[in-house]
């Protein structure tokens, strides 16, 4: 799975306080950008990380970058709104 693909999957299943699926409308609002650049970013199979990140932060989400192993025990991070913490 794309991240673009990743991003619509969240879009599609968040829910906003007031019981409605979140639009890229409220989306493009939220960012200050309007509708057509929201549905351009969702299109584009290239998304650039920054951009999943500030659309999923948007949306609630945070992206958290760990090890592949269990058992390795490197840091792990959690990348939100274009910074990252260690986990």
């Amino acid at each position: 799975m794309k991240i673009n693909e990743i991003v619509i999957d969240v879009l599609k299943n968040t829910i906003k306080q007031d019981g409605r699926k979140k639009t890229q409308v409220d989306i493009a609002n939220a960012l200050g950008v309007k509708q057509q650049h929201i549905n351009d970013r969702l299109k584009n199979e290239n998304m650039k990380f920054n951009t999943a990140i500030e659309m999923l932060a948007e949306m609630g989400y945070e992206v958290v970058v760990r090890p592949s192993e269990a058992s390795d025990k490197r840091a792990s991070y959690v990348v939100e709104k274009g910074e990252a913490r260690i986990r």
